[in-house]
């Protein structure tokens, strides 16, 4: 007996390491896969509903041939890993548009990552196919994105979306062949806003005689407060906060239905949690004077929604007095 327990500290130590050794290789489906190595791949799901809005007319021309439909630029997509604090990775893809079902996607082993959690940002805009041009974007820097855009236009190829994901082999885990899947969910990062004129009317005739001598009218919006011009991908925040902002356009006659008459029209970075600013809408003649001037409007404005403010916008000087009403079902709807 003094023998077989003087072998016993031999052995414990050889027999601890061969099941210590079987609990890290050994997988119920076959052999065991090093985690430090692990293939993900990417699905894209792009959750835009003013893809499905008719508030726009295509930019890009048919080709003779017909080889591609009206309006479909290219889909460009920006991803970056973030692991301790720091980019570890960045890709740029351009992704045709007529490859992408189901407003999805498939980004297959995009990026092999190792046993580090990270987290993964993308963004996503359109380029222009034939020249492979951005159409709204600068994204050179994805910590500070900015529009190219002049302020006043609103047009479907300024969707700019932006999903992230976490992922760590710990607790994410893969398929047992050291790859996995991650699912990203992509929302607008930028809110709309439209000014509809429920003076229209009115206003034609109070500017019928002089618009007949030629007079020529502008409408102008001046923003109150401070606007952001830029957005941190990895941080998901808005940057670079910007006091005066503002845009004219002429004022044109408009035959629109059900007396719709949108008389300008914005896009503004924000978050899905609204941000209110405060705006002023002026008619200015061709000698650049004032004939009518709103007070400043208060209006929410939040990424992925439609803001819009309708009433007395051209004639305030004789109209006068507004209330708010305001609607959180894909659009704002602000009447005054």
């Amino acid at each position: 007996m003094k023998r077989l327990y003087s072998i016993f500290p031999a052995i414990l130590p050889a027999l601890t390491a061969c099941l210590m050794s079987g609990c890290i290789h050994t997988y119920p489906h076959g052999e065991g896969i090093d985690p430090q190595n692990t293939k993900v791949s990417l699905s894209i799901i792009l959750e835009n509903e003013w893809q499905t809005l008719p508030y726009d007319m295509p930019l890009l021309s048919q080709p003779e041939d017909g080889s591609r439909a009206v309006g479909m630029p290219d889909y460009r997509i920006l991803i970056q890993i973030v692991q301790d604090g720091a980019v570890a990775k960045q890709q740029q893809l351009t992704i045709p548009y007529d490859e992408v079902k189901d407003n999805i996607i498939s980004l297959p082993d995009i990026f092999t990552l190792d046993s580090r959690p990270c987290e993964i940002a993308v963004w996503c805009d359109y380029l222009n196919p034939d020249t492979g041009d951005a159409l709204a974007y600068d994204i050179s820097l994805p910590s500070q994105i900015s529009s190219t855009m002049q302020r006043g236009i609103d047009l479907y190829t300024q969707d700019a979306l932006a999903g992230y994901a976490s992922y760590s082999p710990m607790t994410y885990g893969h398929r047992g062949d050291g790859a996995t899947t991650l699912k990203v969910h992509a929302t607008p990062v930028q809110g709309r806003l439209k000014l509809i004129a429920g003076d229209y009317e009115a206003f034609m005739e109070q500017t019928r005689q002089a618009r007949e001598k030629g007079e020529r009218y502008t409408v102008s919006v001046s923003y109150d407060s401070e606007l952001p011009l830029a957005y941190n991908l990895p941080q998901r925040t808005l940057m670079a906060p910007a006091a005066g902002e503002s845009f004219s356009t002429p004022f044109i006659t408009l035959y629109a239905p059900d007396d719709v008459h949108q008389i300008a029209s914005d896009r503004i970075f924000s978050t899905p949690s609204p941000i209110t600013h405060s705006l002023t809408v002026s008619v200015l003649n061709s000698a650049k004077v004032v004939v009518s001037r709103t007070p400043p409007i208060e209006v929410p404005v939040a990424s992925g929604k439609v803001t819009t403010v309708s009433g007395p916008l051209l004639t305030w000087a004789v109209s006068g007095g507004f209330t708010i009403d305001t609607e959180w079902e894909g659009e704002i709807i602000i009447e005054i």
